[in-house]
């Protein structure tokens, strides 16, 4: 059975001091997929898809943004494949004149992981419904653009990027379905959805 367990990091963000939650998990699953251990990383959406995800471990933080050195995770080798789910926390923390240092941060971070892992899938943010009080939906667009321009423009054959976005708008709006009250997170079928699309993505086998 997997472990799950709880550390708590305190990280600084851009105005204040936010104590972020941790989860780690960790297991030896029966086979590896395609001869590939999976590792998650990531950021609260990462939480709320590690149990139906099956990866061999996962390290995901509440709160999680590019400002947490993800690129220096153990474990990661070319018997690794490394699925990043990271992006709407960095739209609270990044302005628009801050747009050409995040690409920068991004790229170090896909570069280091995928000169170490086997293969490594960068999975983009979801939109944010509106109203949302820290949060700005074509804010966290613009910067899922130069998110997918430092991830692709590296050019790597074993990194990957694909998005959130896709997945939970309709006709060029966020849509509520699987929705929780918070106007972020999801349900556990939105989070079954997430995974099923991340999995396809990966070349990973259906749950």
């Amino acid at each position: 059975m997997v472990r799950v367990g709880l550390v708590r990091f305190r990280v600084v963000s851009v105005a204040v001091a936010l104590l972020l939650s941790v989860a780690w998990s960790a297991g030896t699953p029966a086979r590896t997929e395609g001869g590939l251990r999976t590792i998650l990383l990531g950021d609260s959406f990462a939480i709320g898809m590690a149990p139906m995800f099956g990866a061999d471990k996962t390290v995901a933080m509440i709160g999680g943004s590019v400002r947490y050195r993800w690129e220096s995770a153990p474990d990661i080798d070319r018997g690794t494949r490394v699925v990043v789910v990271l992006g709407t926390n960095d739209s609270v923390e990044v302005g628009p004149e801050a747009a050409a240092n995040y690409g920068y941060r991004v790229r170090e971070i896909a570069r280091k992981l995928a000169d170490r892992a086997r293969e490594v899938v960068w999975v983009g943010p979801p939109c944010i419904l509106p109203g949302h009080p820290m949060i700005d939906d074509e804010h966290l667009r613009e910067l899922s653009a130069v998110q997918r321009e430092a991830v692709v423009g590296l050019g790597k054959s074993n990194l990957r990027w694909i998005s959130l976005r896709d997945l939970t708008e309709r006709d060029g709006s966020c849509a509520e379905d699987d929705r929780t009250e918070d106007q972020i997170h999801f349900t556990a079928a939105g989070y079954a959805r997430m995974v099923r699309a991340v999995r396809q993505a990966a070349g990973m086998r259906a749950r």
